[in-house]
């Protein structure tokens, strides 16, 4: 047996492997304090935002959606911090960006531009309900300054740019790196949806989606105009409520796409917060109105149609609860449990051999689909 074993059959083998023991206690020793100093270095270093590098644009640089990693957050829960004090206060990594917000907060983001001169940038929060949107750019002397504000809580007018998303030029010239802070402010949940488009890009897109949604728009208040006449004429209640089913949508779209604070209300923000809040509402009890009328659920499926009806109560007061005492906001998927509902029984209802059912459902499963998608988007996962 080699030397090297040690084995303890003898005094002097006895303290070569106490030796041998404290050798390697030692260097175990050493090596977890090392791994120590190690983790908690590199957790510091984790812990500090990337900085987003502007390149010149190009199929992949035309825009830029700022991740969590580029963004800091700090949560002013006195509602009173002004940038002044902000910049001298430790900020956390923001963490998942699908997390909706209610409250007061503070994010850092610092960027670097290395595009050519002559290439202009804009910022966008691309979820509109926040409720007061600020920021703040350094100015030549270093002190933060407010450069452009915004928000459903603040007449349209003050906005930098009139449009429906809150947007500002980006006061970074080429070479240089500037870091940012935005406040945010709401009553109303909200996403940190933070883009950077070339001024070229943005205005590109801002025209080619004023154009189709002023399509979008111009078809619905025609079928407006056009049912209602119908109804004048032949004072059939079902036009009605198809005018109300209508309506209905033209407010819940224009809420989330502030073409209404844009148009209709501009100097109200207040309606922004009724119109977000109620609009989800008005639209489920039109949707069982316009349902009840053109299938006669009542008549058709007695049973079922009290089941429709406890969902819609149920989806009232559950929305009623988490905005005034749990605040999770979870009424997004409760909406849609309803409208399932009035699906599956316009399709039970094609199959006891009412054919003009199948119109419904050709015309309701957009609306279904539409509804699935935003409650998906609202919520983050798409």
């Amino acid at each position: 047996m080699s030397k090297q074993n040690c084995p303890i059959r003898s005094i002097q083998n006895f303290i070569c492997y106490i030796k041998y023991k404290r050798k390697f206690t030692l260097n175990t020793f050493r090596f977890l304090t090392l791994l120590l100093i190690y983790l908690t270095v590199y957790q510091k270093v984790l812990a500090v935002a990337d900085t987003l590098v502007l390149k010149n644009p190009n199929t992949d640089y035309s825009t830029y959606h700022i991740k969590s990693s580029f963004l800091e957050v700090y949560r002013d829960t006195t509602n009173l911090r002004t940038v002044n004090d902000v910049t001298s206060l430790k900020f956390d990594p923001l963490g998942s960006m699908e997390k909706k917000y209610k409250g007061t907060y503070w994010i850092k983001v610092t960027i670097r531009n290395e595009s050519m001169s002559d290439i202009r940038w804009m910022i966008l929060q691309g979820d509109p309900h926040v409720g007061i949107f600020e920021m703040y750019v350094p100015d030549v002397k270093g002190n933060y300054v407010l450069f452009n504000k915004g928000g459903s809580e603040v007449p349209f007018n003050v906005r930098k740019y009139l449009s429906n998303s809150i947007a500002s030029e980006l006061p970074i010239d080429s070479g240089k790196v500037k870091t940012i802070y935005l406040r945010y402010q709401s009553d109303i949940y909200f996403a940190y949806k933070l883009l950077v488009h070339t001024t070229n890009f943005y205005t590109y897109y801002s025209l080619s989606e004023y154009f189709f949604l002023g399509l979008y728009y111009g078809i619905l208040i025609i079928m407006i105009l056009y049912n209602f006449s119908i109804y004048l004429s032949v004072r059939d209640k079902i036009y009605i409520f198809y005018v109300l089913y209508v309506i209905s949508i033209f407010i819940f779209n224009t809420t989330n796409d502030t073409m209404g604070f844009q148009f209709l209300w501009p100097g109200v923000p207040l309606l922004n917060y009724y119109t977000y809040y109620f609009g989800h509402l008005l639209l489920v009890v039109c949707i069982l109105l316009y349902s009840n009328s053109f299938l006669a659920l009542r008549k058709q499926l007695p049973s079922y149609f009290k089941i429709i009806v406890i969902s819609i109560v149920v989806y009232i007061l559950q929305f009623i609860l988490e905005h005034n005492f749990f605040g999770t906001s979870i009424f997004y998927f409760t909406l849609i449990i309803p409208i399932l509902l009035i699906y599956i029984a316009a399709i039970i209802i094609f199959r006891q051999g009412y054919k003009p059912a199948k119109f419904f459902i050709a015309g309701f499963s957009a609306v279904l689909i539409g509804l699935i998608l935003f409650t998906l988007m609202e919520r983050g996962i798409v």
